[in-house]
């Protein structure tokens, strides 16, 4: 009676957490999985579909409850996206004694892919008492071969409306880059460039998948490419349709009403907008920027039915609609000495590639800041610079080239303006000295976001 309660104890404290992690005594009866992986082939191209058969075999003389995989770490080219009832976190699967449970997994051929050998290697768990687990680990071995084919791509200009490739539509001077194949280690971008036909050809590139994206300089507009695979001594066959960008048939302007505003002011804008193509039966806009606290945006109700969120207009074909729009001046516009507005238009909400875009820019004078900095000698990015003395130094406007102020360096190599007009300003170095390549050096000169960086300089040529 002893032997038996120590026995029945020994296999309670073996069970931790709703998994049996341990051994138990000689002969007492339990669950025992042994599980065996097998892949469908025994070599693989990169572009194939990879499909493995896995089953676990209860060899015990006891149900195996919640069996699932416990890892799959270590493989290599072989990742299936779901292991179904039997994956980490699942509700896993009972396998009576002496019965298997079956299942297929799939997946391409993925990275990492190491020594050019898929691995599918792991172990299963069951919630089960189980005192062997030496024979729960699987691993499955099989080659992968690094073929070649093709790819011809087609862009045309459906200038027809035959929704249809045809004669003389064909869009030369595209550029085509395939990347990939994005499912192995090394992938790169291959390049082409379509000829008078429209179609840029790739040959002998590896099996895989790939993506293709496309440039051009004459305004055609070409989607990028889903997901496709290059497979053995094949060529595969895209045709992508290209579109001619909106603005080319919808024109816009977008003006302020003065030159120059003072903080406080009403702004008034005029909206033009003329469609030269079909009826567009709405045009909405967004006007935004790179955040500035002088910009305007159209979030405010004087932008009428160009507002964010409005209703937008309509405009027939040969139709030019002009639309007024008043707006407060941002608060930040006088720390910065200038207003900015910069809208796209376009028939839907998200303004997509190929719309038309206008701005302008008026002047919000009166802030002055003082600034300081220092005039160094340049050694590179990895030795400081030292300081110069007697450089003569003026500031331009960033965007007119107007000189605005100028100073010397005195022994230490400092230098300082005073009472500068707000702005964004760039230096300029006279005599012996020339100012550094490569070196940003813009002045940022804002009421509480100031930025004067190092003028780093080197002998005239």
């Amino acid at each position: 009676m002893l032997t038996r309660i120590a026995a029945v104890t020994t296999a309670t404290a073996l069970v931790m957490g709703g998994f049996f992690t341990g051994t138990a005594s000689a002969g007492f009866p339990a669950a025992d999985l042994e599980p065996v992986v097998t892949f469908d082939k025994a070599d693989y191209d990169t572009a194939d579909t990879v499909s493995v058969t896995f089953t676990v075999k209860n060899v015990g003389k006891k149900p195996a409850d919640r069996v699932r995989i416990s890892k799959d770490g270590g493989g290599s080219g072989f990742f299936p996206r779901s292991y179904g009832e039997l994956g980490i976190g699942g509700p896993g699967v009972r396998i009576e004694a002496g019965a298997e449970y079956v299942a297929h997994f799939s997946a391409p051929v993925n990275r990492p892919l190491t020594a050019d050998r898929l691995v599918f290697k792991g172990a299963v768990e069951t919630s089960s008492l189980e005192p062997q687990l030496a024979n729960n680990a699987f691993e499955a071995t099989a080659g992968v071969t690094f073929g070649k084919g093709g790819a011809k791509v087609l862009v045309y200009g459906d200038t027809n409306r035959s929704d249809g490739f045809d004669d003389g539509e064909g869009v030369a001077g595209v550029g085509v880059h395939l990347f990939g194949p994005n499912n192995i280690a090394g992938g790169r971008d291959y390049e082409a460039t379509t000829g008078p036909g429209g179609e840029a050809r790739f040959t002998d590139i590896p099996t895989g998948v790939y993506r293709a994206y496309y440039t051009s300089d004459t305004g055609w507009l070409v989607p990028s490419e889903d997901a496709f695979t290059v497979v053995l001594n094949t060529d595969v066959d895209l045709v992508r349709k290209a579109a001619r960008p909106l603005s080319d048939t919808l024109k816009a302007t977008v003006a302020f009403d003065r030159d120059v505003y003072a903080a406080g002011d009403t702004v008034g804008i005029t909206v033009t907008l003329t469609n030269t193509g079909d009826a567009l039966p709405v045009v909405y806009a967004e006007c935004s920027g790179m955040g500035s606290q002088s910009e305007l945006y159209n979030t405010t109700d004087g932008w009428g039915p160009l507002k964010d969120g409005g209703s937008g207009v309509s405009l027939n074909a040969g139709e030019t609609k002009v639309v007024q729009v008043t707006a407060p001046l941002p608060a930040g516009a006088a720390a910065v000495g200038f207003v900015t507005v910069g809208c796209a238009f376009g028939p839907g909400r998200s303004m997509g590639n190929g719309v038309p875009r206008s701005g302008d820019r008026a002047e919000v004078p009166g802030a002055v800041v003082d600034a300081s900095g220092r005039v160094l000698l340049d050694h590179g990015f990895s030795t400081p610079g030292t300081p110069v003395a007697g450089v003569q130094l003026t500031l331009r406007a960033r965007d007119t080239g107007e000189a605005v102020a100028s100073t010397v360096s005195d022994e230490t190599g400092r230098f300082a303006f005073t009472e500068v007009p707000v702005g964004y300003y760039k230096p300029e170095v006279a005599g012996p000295w020339q100012l550094a390549p490569n070196r940003w050096m813009e002045f940022r000169l804002v009421v509480g976001d100031m930025n004067v960086p190092a003028v780093y300089v080197l002998p005239a040529a």
